[in-house]
Parts: C-alpha cells; structure tokens; sequence
C-alpha cells in the first residue's frame, strides 16, 4: 500500500473481502453508501478524472487488508533503535505508571514497523494505527492491548514528540481513584457489594446484566446514600459500571478469587513456591537471549525448569533452576548476569507470560534496557539461547541421576533398562535412581557452564570459545558500581504492586509484620523483598523513585527466603483463610435457586409495571376467509345431545358435586409427573412397592420399565450412591 487515496477501479482490482470486485459495482456502492457527499470524497487531479475515496469509507475488514499488505514481515521481530536515549522513568501513580510503560511498549513496536516499511510515513502510521485497533500486530503483549485498546494517528505523533523530547512521564497521564467510595460499594453498607462478589464466585457464568437485575430484585430502588454528609436518592449504577466493578475486583483479588473459586488453578499460579540474523552485533552484551525449558532431569521434589541467558557476541552463557516459569526466577538469572558480564542493551525474549508481564517490562524500563519480543511460534528469532538450551540439555542432563530422557525414544530405552533389571532381579531403583535436590542440580549446572561449556571450541565464533571471547575484548562494559542497588531493584516484589499503607504495626507482608522507627501511619509505600534475608524488606516512596529505609522484622531477621518456603508456604495458606473466611460466609447466603427466583420475580414484576400502561385505542380491521366464515358458522350451531339443564337447584347442588368427584379422581389419574425429580421419586417408589410384595398398576408397570432404561435416571441412581438417599429429597 503507498497511498490512503483510491478510485473505485483501484479498489476493484484489490478484489478485497466483502467489496465488488468491478468498478461499475463499486461506483454504485459508492452512490447508495454516500461516499461522494462526505469529504472524504475527493476529484481525481491525474489524467482522466474521476473520483478517490479515501480509506476510511472502506469496511474495517478491508481496511485491516490493505494494511496488511504494507508488511514485508507480518512476524514483526522487534529491534532497538540506532540511537538509545537514556531517560528519567518516574510514575506518579500505579495506573499512570502501567499505562505509561503500555505505551513506552507501543513505541518500541512502532519503531521496527516503521523500519519493516518502505510507504510514506502517513501511510505507515495509519497502517500501525489500524493493524492495532484490530490486534493484528502479535509482537505486542496482551497485557498492553488490555490497557491501550486503540489510538489514532494523531494520538501516536503526540506520544512520539513526548518521547523524543524525553518527556516520557507525561505517558503516565492524570488517573487516580478513590476506592471503596463508588456507590456500589457504599450503598445498604457494604451489603450490595457483597451480593456482587458472591455472585461472582458462586455463578461465575453470569453476566453484569444478570448480577444488575438481582441487585433490583434484592435491594429496593431508589437507593438512598450519603454524599459529603447529605443524603441523597441515586439510580442503581448501569451495566458497564457493573461491569468495570467486577473486573477491577478480579484484578485486584485474583489470588483469593481464585483460590474459592478454582483451587486446582491457585495451585498452578499463586502457590508460593540464528548466527547469521544477529551479524549487526559487534560487541559483549548488545543483545542476550533469554528462555526457559523444563529439565531433562527428575529432582526429589519433582521436575523443575531452566532459565538460560545467553549473550551472542561472546556465547557466554548462565543457568537458572527454578521449580516453576515465573517473572522472578527470569529476573533473578539477569541480575546475576549483569552482576559478572556488564548492562546488556537489548534482551531477547518470547512472548511468554514471564516475560511480558508487567514487572520484567517495568524493571527492563527502569535500567534502560531494550527488550526485544520475538512473534509466537517462531522460534528461530531467538535460536541461539534455543541451541544453548539444547547443548546444556544433551551435554550435561544424561550424566544426571533421574535423568528421563530428551524425548519419547530416550524414555523408552530407560523404560527398557528398567525391565531389563527386574529381570536380573535386582530392583527398579538399580536402574533409575532420583536422588538429586534441585540445589545440586543448579551447583552441577553451574559447574558445566564454566568448566566445560565456555572452554569449548563454539562453531558460532568460528571455533573460539566463550571464555576466549570474552576475555580478549577490550571495550567498554557497562557497570553497576552499587550491586545492591541491582540486588533490590530486581527483587521480587510483592502482591498488589508491591504498594501497602502502614498500620499503627508496620507493614504485613505473607503474614509477617515488618518495622521501621521512621515509618509514618497511613504512609504509602512501595515495597520490594530481599531475597537474602526473609527479616528484611527495602522500602520506597510511592512513586518508586527514592529509597526510604529496610523494615525489619527481628523473629525472623537473618533467614535464608528460599530455604524458609515451606514456611512461607503455611503462612500463606493462614492467610488466605483468613481472607476467605467472610467471603465464603457470604456466598452460603446466596445460593444458585435464591438468585434465579429473584430474577424471575424482578422479571415478573416488571412485567406487571409495563401491563399496567394505558394503550391508545387503535383502529382495527376485520379479517376473514371463506374457511374462517363457516368454522364461525359451525360454531353457533347448535349441539343435538347437549345435556338437559338442571331444573332446580337441588338437581344443581347435586350435579355439581359428581362433577367434583369425576374432576378430581380424572386429575389423580391423569397428574403428569414433568420434573425429573417427581420421576425420580416415583421410580423409586414403585421400586420399593415391588420389593416389598405390592402389586402395582399395569401401566406403572410398563412406565418404569421405559424409565430405567434412561440415562436420566442412571444418572440420579449413581448421584444417590454416591451423596446419600437425601441427595434429591423433594422439599
């Protein structure tokens, strides 16, 4: 595409999807759509005259087409600019912070789709601004489209010019809160939003406009509220504030959210626990690559993952076990990187979660280091730390007890072994032994890297070693003078952002109070662990930028995080039942059958609201057909053998009560039994009178011999076995 203007022969011929593909046909969308009495209609000035139309008349599927046509690369793999601009980060607030990163993150996308192009610039950023809007563009992470879901062109020039003037604070924006101060959480004191949440975590399928139509059905409109110390009456909040509530209390308690709702997923998420591509890179720590990869190797407590980086220019590389793929563990292995190697400038990294996550976005901003995100599912953009993955795999792990195999094959022939054995009589531990804790695996890991792997001739540098390369450069290495203050900036930080107000007893961190005598109550901090020393956490303002003291905590001042987890661990769980407690208290209150009632009584009695309307008397018109004429004809005609009308009222009296009798005797015969419980219980009963000797009816007979046969009552037999005789007991 190297225009934003076209005739409608031109778009015919781009025979796109949903457009004609003849110009006569476009011409005629053109007039029935009233193209050409907009102003983006305007007169062809080259030869032959005419019409253009201007992009944006074009459907949005069309328009995404167009776009995508200006691409050499539809992967996007991100590079760095030529020219990096060392800027002070500074945020104001924690939304103003996130959406300022989301857009710092923008740019750097902006800045290889630019390079990736050879249109004109407008047309250029009109395709990056559309390609956007329809999440076309895969570099960029998810949680970026979350927080910046469109923005136009002009919008992109301002974001720029405040980058190129090193104003990237003013990204952040103006945002604040006052939370817990919205009607919804105010209002009947609290007891609305308490519907709300057990809604949420009872019936997880319902949608905001299901949980507004029970807030109508339980609490009476409209509601009245105290604003500044006066009363006023307020309409219940509409669906999208409904709608915001809920997904902002989801973020915000995710950990406990999940933990009654889906214990099996807290479990897995909150439980503590190629060369010829990279040939523009001359110097050590231009570029690292960094993966993860589970390893090859069972430990006593399971099966753990690798994180490797690995700086190209020299092939220098560091391993990192971790028991599970998280943000920590990535920037843990880079602080020891940057510790012994230097400040790289740009990282290479996927698009996994640990490594788009807020936090490794934010720390790389913060040291001013470029990240490099490679398009899913392609893999050879970052192929040098997946070589050096595999190298580490096949060179170290067989030497591994426990060691499992690099694939199906290998599993097999341990598998073999392990028969192999049995039949020798010896035991299966003979053959297969998982002896190693994850801490030696790390110690042999680390002792391959050094002493075999740097030592060895590499065919990425021409059969040099690591070691060789590193050790003959001469060149500038940048250096973090202070350590420590590298060691707290990638420390992992707490839940909730790692914000917390103080208390009159401190800060509370997994359970454990933290103290410091310049501490102010009410005073908002930022808060970040030390991963060395579990009695001890590094404060900050608010804003991150200035370091205010460490809190101590004397219990447990001196002990090693990792080696108290399982401390952690039971900490965390107290915690969380805690926490649980008065939601789950909440939730008993309202049960599925409670809120489908309500709902049906709101329904019904608005229902009644709109009945009640007085209509307009309105003209109507006589219909009829032959066939409907003489159906009304037959049904004046008189019956032959009606019966003869009671001649007094004793006669009256009489021939109402056998009516009474015949009406009720037919109802008991003829009761139909629609629910699948009354079904049940009547199978059952019928059951028990056989078992017992009784006769029963021919047609009960014949009913219940269909009705076993069904999967509706094969179900509740096996319901019933399993819960109890009480499980479908009729109230």
């Amino acid at each position: 595409m190297k225009k934003l203007w076209f005739t409608a022969a031109e778009i015919a011929e781009l025979k796109l999807h949903g457009l004609p593909s003849s110009k006569r046909a476009i011409n005629d969308l053109a007039g029935r759509s009233g193209w050409n009495e907009t102003l983006k209609c305007r007169e062809r000035v080259a030869r032959g005259g005419g019409k253009e139309y201007h992009i944006t008349l074009l459907p949005q599927e069309a328009q995404n087409a167009i776009a995508l046509r200006a691409l050499k690369n539809d992967s996007l793999v991100l590079e760095a600019p030529k020219v990096a601009v060392q800027e002070p980060v500074k945020a104001t607030t924690k939304r103003g912070g996130l959406r300022r990163d989301a857009k710092l993150t923008i740019l750097m996308v902006w800045d290889a789709f630019k390079a990736d192009s050879k249109d004109p610039i407008d047309v250029v950023q009109f395709s990056f601004c559309t390609l956007y809007k329809s999440r076309k563009i895969k570099s960029v992470p998810e949680w970026v489209y979350e927080e910046v879901e469109s923005f136009s062109v002009s919008t992109l020039k301002n974001w720029l010019k405040a980058r190129s003037k090193g104003s990237v604070n003013s990204l952040a924006g103006n945002y604040g809160n006052r939370k817990g101060t919205s009607l919804l959480e105010t209002a009947y004191d609290g007891k609305v939003v308490k519907l709300v949440i057990s809604l949420m975590i009872n019936q997880p399928h319902l949608t905001s406009g299901h949980i507004r139509d029970l807030i109508r059905a339980e609490f009476t409109e409209p509601w009245e509220v105290e604003i500044k110390g006066v009363k006023a009456l307020k309409e219940i909040p509409n669906i999208r504030s409904i709608q915001r509530f809920m997904k902002t209390w989801k973020n915000e308690n995710g950990e406990v959210f999940t933990r009654i709702s889906d214990p099996d997923k807290w479990k897995n998420k909150y439980m503590v626990a190629p060369g010829k591509a990279n040939a523009w890179v001359t110097a050590p720590n231009q570029l690292w690559e960094i993966d993860a990869s589970p390893v090859d190797a069972l430990c006593v407590d399971g099966r753990y993952n690798l994180y490797c980086v690995i700086d190209i220019y020299t092939r220098r590389m560091k391993i990192l076990v971790s028991k599970t793929p998280t943000t920590a563990a990535a920037l843990l292995l880079i602080r020891k990187a940057i510790m012994d190697w230097g400040v790289p400038d740009i990282i290479r990294t996927d698009n996994g979660s640990d490594f788009v996550s807020h936090a490794f976005v934010r720390a790389l901003v913060h040291l001013g280091i470029k990240q490099d995100i490679a398009a899913p599912f392609t893999p050879e953009h970052k192929g040098t730390v997946e070589r050096a993955i595999g190298t580490f795999q096949r060179g170290c792990m067989p030497l591994m007890p426990g060691f499992i195999g690099h694939d199906v094959t290998d599993r097999k022939k341990i598998e073999a072994r392990k028969s192999f054995a049995q039949r020798l009589g010896e035991k299966e531990h003979a053959a297969f032994t998982v002896e190693l804790t994850h801490l030696e695996v790390q110690d042999y890991a680390d002792q391959w890297v050094e002493n075999k792997y740097h030592h060895n001739p590499h065919g990425g540098l021409n059969g040099d070693t690591p070691y060789n390369m590193a050790t003959v450069w001469t060149g500038p290495v940048k250096r973090i003078e202070n350590e420590q203050s590298l060691h707290i900036m990638l420390a992992q930080i707490p839940g909730k952002e790692g914000n917390r107000v103080v208390t009159k007893k401190g800060i509370s961190l997994d359970g454990i109070t933290y103290w410091h005598h310049d501490m102010q109550v009410g005073q908002r901090l930022h808060v970040r662990y030390d991963p060395e020393d579990m009695g001890r956490v590094h404060c900050f303002s608010e804003d991150h930028e200035d370091f205010l003291f460490s809190a101590i905590n004397t219990e447990y001042e001196g002990l090693n995080r990792e080696a108290m987890a399982e401390m952690a661990k039971r900490t965390q769980r107290e915690r969380l039942k805690q926490q649980t407690a008065d939601i789950r208290r909440d939730v008993k209150k309202f049960k599925p059958r409670d809120a489908a009632d309500a709902y049906m009584k709101q329904a019904q009695e608005d229902a009644m609201n709109a009945s009640n309307l007085v209509s307009f008397p309105r003209k109507d018109d006589t219909y009829s057909t032959p066939a409907l004429d003489a159906a009304s004809d037959a049904a004046f005609q008189p019956t032959l053998d009606m019966p003869k009308a009671p001649q007094n009222m004793a006669e009256l009296y009489e021939e109402a009560l056998i009516n009474k009798e015949k009406l009720e005797s037919r109802k008991e015969m003829i009761r139909p039994v629609d629910k699948p419980a009354e079904r049940y219980a009547r199978a059952r009963k019928l059951q028990n009178e056989i078992q017992a000797g009784l006769d029963i009816d021919e047609a009960d007979r014949k009913w219940l011999e269909g009705y076993l046969d069904t999967s509706e009552y094969r179900a509740r037999a096996k319901m019933e076995e399993h819960y109890g005789e009480g499980v479908f007991q009729m109230k």
